[in-house]
């Protein structure tokens, strides 16, 4: 199972929330949502874009 860890950073003026993961060298799966919520839903609808099989992927969120 591949697990990938996302970087949450919340964007002080609008309140939404942003995240990145870098999966390879050259690719990064970067997505936003207006509450975290939203975000953790945006998340889960680009690993099912990315990958084949994303239920055999694990995710975590972390923030600095």
């Amino acid at each position: 199972m591949q697990q990938i860890t996302f970087q949450i950073k919340q964007d002080v003026e609008s309140g939404g929330y942003f995240a990145e993961s870098h999966i390879l060298e050259n690719e990064q799966i970067i997505t936003e949502g207006d509450s975290f919520l939203e975000l953790e839903t945006n998340i889960k609808d680009a690993l099912n874009c990315h990958f084949n099989n994303p239920n055999e992927i694990k995710y975590e969120l972390v923030s600095n």
